[in-house]
Formats: structure tokens, C-alpha cells, sequence
């Protein structure tokens, strides 16, 4: 992963992470959410999902595009690019919020992570099923 050399970040930056199952979501209008999956299999709409722990989203999953490259489709044919994308960008900021259950918060999360086989999922924040996150209003 590529983190900002700004401050501590710069220590994180060129190291191998593991992570943890994700669904990500391309939205209209060129934007892209993702969560973490608490289990390696292919979720249904009751499937339990968790806080994506990445820099650059926001608790509902909103990814802050930033430098990452987007492709030129919304459509499910582009959803590999998206992907690709978003590892390939610069991790930037934390943000405000937390997004992850490591007690040192993000810098702590990562920062433990470098190097290691497994992504625990203990570390994961709950944040409902595939249905709610993808119809919130039904």
C-alpha cells in the first residue's frame, strides 16, 4: 500500500498489507464505497459487513477518490479497474472518525499489519448486512 509521506505515514508507505474480504460498490455519478466482509465468501443481502478500515473513507463506506485513477464506466464491466484503483492510489488521511476497533486507530492498525499473513477481524467495526448498506431506504 502507498501512504502520503507526510508525518508518520511515511513509515507505513511500500509495505505489503493483508486485508480483509471486501465488497466494493460503484455509484453513479463516478464515485465508489467499499466494506470489509467478516468471512472469505461470496455475501448474500444478509451477509454481515463491517467498516472498510482503509484512509480515505468515511464510515459509510465512501471512498475519497483522491489520486487513485478511475476508469471511464460505472458499469460492472469496469468494477476490476475500480478495484485496481483503489489500491493503487495514496492512502492520504485518516480521517475524524474511527473506522477500526485496533486501540491505536488507523495509524496503530496498519502500522501492526505490515508484514503479517492475516487481517484479524476482530479489528473490524459492525456496520449491518449487504442489504442495509446497499438499500438503506427499503
Amino acid at each position: 500500500m502507498f501512504f502520503a509521506a507526510t508525518s508518520d505515514a511515511a513509515i507505513l508507505n511500500g509495505k505489503l498489507y493483508p486485508h480483509p474480504p471486501l465488497v466494493f460498490s460503484v455509484e453513479p455519478g463516478h464515485s465508489l464505497r467499499v466494506r470489509a466482509l467478516f468471512e472469505s465468501q461470496r455475501p448474500d443481502r444478509t451477509s454481515m459487513l463491517g467498516v472498510a478500515p482503509y484512509w480515505n473513507t468515511d464510515p459509510g463506506g465512501h471512498v475519497c477518490l483522491g489520486s487513485m485513477p478511475t476508469p471511464g464506466s460505472a458499469g460492472l464491466e469496469s468494477l476490476a479497474e475500480w478495484v485496481e484503483g483503489f489500491f493503487r492510489s495514496e492512502f492520504t488521511h485518516s480521517g475524524a472518525t474511527k473506522l477500526t476497533k485496533h486501540p491505536q486507530g488507523h495509524f496503530g492498525l496498519w502500522r501492526d499489519l505490515a508484514g503479517k499473513d492475516r487481517f484479524p477481524t476482530e479489528w473490524i467495526v459492525p456496520a449491518g448486512t449487504l442489504e442495509e448498506w446497499l438499500c438503506p431506504n427499503q
